[in-house]
């Protein structure tokens, strides 16, 4: 799939060279949304919210009086807020350096004739290795947190 999308680039050295950017871009914003939100935290957060939600369930199925719901989901709130906060926090990082790159950087990349233009490549090189990336993090972080939590199981 990547290599179809850069057929449509002419020259091998701008085909280079937007990949690189686009492989450096993805690198620097996925270094900086691991180092502005903490994975392990947020890995916490989203158990507490599942066991909240859990007993919030069971509740509901026990009808359990209406004020005892709500402060049940009161518990929630907060920990939606932090997560929705950890979350976003790189993000206004990276969405600025994701706007400088494509609109002042890649219109300065020396250019030849082509049927897309470079920064049409470059999101689309970008939008890949981002998937890319974002899965493999995903896998390994959940493999980290599974072994997390079978090492605290058998304590």
């Amino acid at each position: 799939m990547f290599l179809m999308f850069v057929m449509f680039l002419n020259s091998p050295i701008d085909e280079l060279i937007v990949i690189v950017t686009a492989l450096a871009y993805t690198l620097a914003s996925v270094a900086i949304q691991r180092k502005l939100s903490n994975p392990v935290r947020l890995q916490e957060i989203q158990i507490q919210i599942n066991k909240i939600s859990k007993e919030l369930n069971e509740m509901i199925k026990n009808n359990a009086p209406k004020e005892a719901i709500t402060e049940k989901q009161k518990e929630i709130m907060p920990l939606m807020g932090e997560s929705m906060k950890a979350q976003f926090k790189p993000m206004v990082i990276i969405l600025p350096l994701f706007f400088i790159v494509y609109y002042a950087l890649v219109p300065l990349i020396p250019i030849g004739v082509k049927s897309i233009s470079l920064q049409e490549s470059f999101f689309v090189a970008v939008l890949i290795i981002g998937f890319i990336t974002s899965i493999a993090l995903m896998i390994k972080d959940r493999a980290k947190a599974k072994k997390k939590m079978d090492e605290k199981s058998t304590d």
